[in-house]
């Protein structure tokens, strides 16, 4: 008897050795307009070549496996991470954002993901997506899209516009 526990328990152990290995988490906040999300539908990663990859996401954690953070982090290309989140208020609406990121900042300690959503400033920014973001992480920090408008630009800074 105590032999087959012992059998049980190295099994278990193994098992739960090898899972360890496999998934690696990276500490990630999503905030959409100002809001943490902690219901975000699906996380995708497409890279270079085109194939899509789940992650799970949870409050604070993106989790990936450790042989495809390997590779992205060995060599540096452009990557897409996919949101779906369903906006509650003011209506039920289904938002899907697409966000062009460097595969090195998934091998970073933190990202912080910041998504806008231009539905009241139209005019404001360039884009055609209807949405901009930033990010931060040790590696780098950007934000997208730049401002065209330079009056709304001012506005938004306490500065009058010259004329």
């Amino acid at each position: 008897m105590k032999f087959k526990i012992l059998i049980f328990i190295l099994i278990n152990m193994y098992c739960f050795k090898t899972f360890s290995q496999y998934i690696s988490d990276l500490e990630c906040l999503i905030i959409i307009d100002d809001n943490i999300i902690p219901d975000i539908r699906e996380v995708y990663l497409r890279n270079a070549s085109g194939e899509d990859i789940k992650l799970d996401y949870k409050t604070g954690r993106l989790k990936l496996a450790e042989k495809t953070k390997n590779e992205f982090c060995q060599i540096s290309q452009e990557i897409t991470l996919s949101i779906n989140y369903l906006r509650s208020c003011p209506d039920n609406e289904q938002l899907i954002y697409h966000i062009k990121l460097d595969s090195k900042l998934l091998c970073q300690d933190y990202l912080v993901l910041r998504i806008y959503n231009f539905d009241l400033y139209k005019k404001g920014f360039y884009t055609k997506k209807g949405f901009g973001y930033e990010y931060e992480s040790p590696l780098k920090s950007e934000l997208l899209p730049k401002t065209y408008n330079k009056k709304i630009l001012n506005r938004c800074r306490g500065n009058t516009p010259h004329r």
